[in-house]
């Protein structure tokens, strides 16, 4: 909320539907396989169930305003990192 993004980008970004439904979708095609051998194969085939779940995806309301979305969390990260500078000299 304190990013003042657009209200658009902001109401979708508020919902959690759109991970459930990725969720959704790599659960779905994980339940096709019979046999896991290691982490290496889960790796695989949730990277398989995201790749068959993207072709579903929809352009997300008020896609136009990622860029300032980016900028935003962009510059609250540098601030981030100043307080925990600060926070070490201090100490």
């Amino acid at each position: 909320m304190r990013l003042a993004l657009p209200e658009s980008l902001e109401r979708m970004l508020l919902s959690t539907s759109l991970i459930e439904n990725l969720f959704r979708r790599v659960r779905g095609s994980a339940r096709r396989v019979r046999l896991w051998r290691g982490g290496e194969t889960v790796l695989r085939w949730t990277a398989a169930g995201v790749l068959e779940a993207e072709r579903n995806f929809r352009k997300i309301a008020g896609c136009r305003s990622l860029a300032k979305l980016d900028a935003a969390m962009r510059a609250h990260d540098a601030a981030l990192d100043r307080g925990v500078d600060n926070r070490k000299q201090a100490a």
